[in-house]
């Protein structure tokens, strides 16, 4: 899920963008939801200090404060480099400005519905584009092995473990399967039952009306009812 952050003249109450959010998640199937709001710079810096996790910043520049939108966006993104900045405003000429600033994108008010969309897919990808790149990391004792996503075959439990399958080996640890798929690219995962995900670069076949999914190291894995058009969605994306 991606965590958004509103900082907007009208909350923590503007119904078009919590609406908006709601829309987002519920209608249209996006990982976003609002977990903090406030039209309070002082706030605002309070909550991102604590909060790291925080990965879409939606910034009204035009609210009368102290600190300018533009500089309050600089504090946040040296507290937390890999957030995604959004500013909003109803003068377009602060484009260029909030673009030096290294915002991801700039939303001219009244912006719509679909505009909002647009962006947030757009966050959404890159953010894709960037977990992909990052390594796996397998903890072994008093050491951690980075491997890259793409090696990474399937992952199952067994009882309290994870396993993990790669293209030349298996390893497991005590976590649970939820917290793995959670650090790892959740296009190129997908959940096949509640013990199992696979990658879906390894599928090999699929038999829809066996419900079984065969992958390219030659393992078989069952695919659950209530799986399948997850299943089906991410492979066809």
């Amino acid at each position: 899920m991606l965590p958004v952050v509103l900082f907007e003249e009208t909350s923590p109450h503007d119904p078009m963008l919590t609406d908006s959010f709601d829309r987002l998640r519920e209608g249209d199937a996006l990982s976003v939801f609002v977990m903090f709001s406030t039209p309070d710079a002082d706030e605002l810096l309070t909550h991102a200090r604590a909060h790291p996790e925080a990965t879409l910043y939606i910034l009204d520049i035009d609210l009368p404060q102290t600190r300018d939108g533009i500089a309050l966006w600089r504090e946040i993104s040296s507290l937390n480099p890999s957030a995604y900045g959004v500013f909003t405003s109803a003068h377009s000429h602060f484009a260029l400005a909030c673009l030096r600033a290294h915002a991801f994108d700039f939303l001219v008010k009244p912006f719509t519905y679909e505009d909002l969309k647009s962006t947030v897919r757009a966050v959404l990808d890159d953010l894709s584009v960037r977990r992909a790149r990052l390594p796996m990391s397998i903890p072994l004792g008093d050491h951690t092995l980075q491997v890259d996503q793409n090696d990474v075959v399937s992952l199952h439990t067994h009882g309290n473990l994870v396993c993990c399958r790669l293209t030349d080996g298996e390893y497991s640890w005590r976590e649970s399967l939820s917290a793995v798929l959670e650090r790892l690219e959740q296009r190129l995962f997908v959940r096949v039952s509640r013990s199992c995900a696979v990658n879906v670069r390894h599928i090999q076949t699929m038999d829809w009306g066996e419900s079984l999914l065969t992958m390219d190291d030659g393992r078989i894995h069952p695919v659950s009812r209530r799986m399948k058009s997850a299943l089906r969605a991410a492979i066809s994306s």
